[in-house]
């Protein structure tokens, strides 16, 4: 790594914690999904400070795409002051965290906060998506980044999330119908933006065509096996 770091700067380094925490959190958010729908979480500390571990790739993953997005898509070219902002709310990130996992009094309400979150991810989706208007990119590619920009948010918010404690009372009608539909986005943004980045790895690795082709193949029978188990942790919790 220090030959790498010397022959080809920081920013090579960046690049390969990036692609480092992408491949992990796609393991990462699947966990989180169990411990949310079907762990019996609260009050367990090892459990509460393994999720807070895992907040640290997970916040460096989305602000760092975020740092990247606007590189490509907004010609912010300032990148080692951009880089500093990335870590300092990262910081910033995990202290507000820490902060909620050690408080025992919170009373949010499930609907409120998903609502919250949805709003904000939509409006960083929709300016993504209009800014990549007419610039001749494909459609996965695309779909890439408006994910990302979806995930900015629903991600970090499903951390917070599960370190709080919902306000009591069964969910019915429409409340449950939307807390469903978020976590169902948030499922299947991730699984995209996962999928594409796992074989986009692959591809930069494999010279063969027939390999990426069976890599494309691996990685979306994983996908859809994550998803099926996704959609009915879901449908179920």
């Amino acid at each position: 790594m220090n030959k790498y770091f010397t022959k080809k700067g920081p920013f090579f380094l960046v690049a390969c914690i990036h692609r480092a925490t992408g491949i992990g959190l796609v393991f990462i958010l699947a966990l989180q999904f169990v411990v949310q729908f079907e762990a019996p979480y609260h009050g367990i500390a090892v459990v509460s400070f393994l999720a807070w571990m895992a907040s640290i790739p997970l916040i460096f993953h989305a602000l760092n795409g975020a740092r990247l997005i606007l590189y490509e898509s907004y010609g912010r070219r300032d990148d080692e002051q951009m880089l500093i902002w990335v870590l300092a709310l990262s910081c910033l990130y995990l202290l507000v965290l820490t902060i909620i996992a050690l408080s025992r009094d919170q009373a949010v309400s499930p609907f409120f906060f998903w609502l919250t979150a949805l709003s904000l991810s939509l409006i960083a989706a929709c300016a993504i998506r209009v800014r990549l208007q007419g610039l001749g990119h494909s459609l996965p590619w695309v779909l890439q980044r408006v994910t990302a920009a979806l995930l900015l948010v629903l991600a970090p918010s499903l951390t917070i999330y599960i370190h709080l404690h919902p306000l009591e009372g069964a969910q019915r009608g429409f409340q449950l119908a939307f807390l469903r539909g978020v976590h169902i986005l948030l499922l299947l943004s991730t699984l995209y933006h996962a999928g594409y980045g796992l074989w986009s790895i692959a591809a930069d690795y494999l010279g063969s065509g027939i390999w990426r082709a069976i890599s494309a193949l691996a990685v979306f029978l994983g996908m859809l096996a994550l998803g099926s188990v996704g959609m009915r942790l879901i449908l179920s919790g």
